[in-house]
């Protein structure tokens, strides 16, 4: 039967910890929550359970020095597991979630499995290191800041662009007739708003009482623009307006009408 080592209650812990973190982040809708459960997920999980799978028995890495390069590992697994979700289409909160875990329980693992051969020539976790080893320096200490900045930079920028990837994209178009309580008026007023997010070259074309009379015309609509237009008819008449895009004009990409109104 295996003994419990030091080593492995510190896996245990780390265990313990990764679970409540990922249960939190998972079942809780709280968005603070979710936050401060994700920063051990983030800047020291993943990278602790690598550096126990590289070094079990502390016999490489001791104290400040362990800590220090379990948040650095933490930050390069993260960016470079982010970038593979990326690029597989795959960078979602369960995605990365399931990223997450695997690395974690995957270093556990191995780490669990190196420390059954421990001596007594290993470290014990919570031992005072030798100074070699324990001390962190003035460049190592701002290294490690200025990575944990940028981490929370693009965590930043990544909630940023997600929610405006995330925002609906389209053009508004309408027709009325002016005033809109008399239906048999001979003043129509079209109405386009550009809601895609970046300017738009269209072509729009007025059909008035046939298709045979109509006009074309060409727009640029900045983000946020409105393009309007006044246009007369005999009373009663029909109107349709098409949009397209100025590089497939013959495609209309969005239609309304004012149909002929019914007698009374």
């Amino acid at each position: 039967m295996s003994r419990l080592t030091p080593q492995r209650r510190t896996l245990l812990k780390l265990a313990v910890v990764a679970a409540m973190c990922l249960a939190a982040g998972l079942l809780s809708s709280n968005p603070v929550v979710a936050t401060v459960s994700g920063l051990p997920l983030v800047l020291f999980l993943p990278g602790a359970a690598t550096v126990s799978a590289i070094d079990p028995h502390y016999l490489q890495l001791h104290g400040a020095q362990r800590v220090l390069w379990s948040v650095g590992a933490s930050i390069g697994l993260i960016i470079a597991g982010g970038l593979l979700l990326n690029l597989t289409g795959g960078l979602t909160r369960i995605h990365w979630m399931i990223l997450v875990t695997t690395v974690i329980v995957i270093g556990i693992l191995i780490a669990w499995i190196r420390s059954e051969a421990s001596s007594e020539q290993d470290g014990v976790p919570g031992s005072l290191p030798s100074r070699a080893h324990a001390a962190i320096t003035l460049r190592q200490g701002l290294l490690i800041s200025a990575a944990i900045a940028t981490v929370f930079v693009a965590i930043g920028i990544s909630v940023r662009t997600d929610a405006s990837a995330n925002r609906e994209h389209f053009l508004q178009a309408w027709i009325l007739p002016y005033p809109q309580s008399d239906k048999w008026s001979t003043t129509v007023h079209v109405g386009l708003t550009n809601y895609e997010g970046v300017s738009e070259r269209l072509v729009v074309s007025e059909s008035v009482g046939t298709p045979s009379s109509s006009s074309q015309q060409k727009i640029t609509l900045g983000v946020g623009r409105s393009w309007r237009l006044t246009i007369s008819r005999k009373p009663g008449e029909p109107v349709t307006v098409t949009v397209g895009l100025a590089s497939q004009p013959k495609q209309a990409i969005l239609s309304v009408n004012l149909a002929r109104p019914t007698s009374i």
